[in-house]
């Protein structure tokens, strides 16, 4: 479960990766890094991993959470 985390953490889009599949990568690291995560750690992982020219584009038209 460690090793899966550390994966999970490390793991950054790279520069000629479709979103989608950077996606479907993340989420199949999620699974055995904790099988219980909640959404919004989800979200937090798979933001912070997104390469950083999608990233701005991405938290400018991120929905604000009461």
């Amino acid at each position: 479960m460690r090793l899966a985390l550390k994966k999970l953490k490390r793991y950054q889009q790279t520069v000629h990766q479709f979103g989608i599949y950077y996606y479907a990568k993340m989420i199949k690291l999620m699974r055995p890094a904790n099988s219980h995560m909640n959404e919004s750690t989800k979200v937090h992982y798979l933001m912070n991993g997104f390469h950083p020219s999608l990233s701005i584009a991405i938290r400018r038209n991120y929905p604000k959470i009461a």
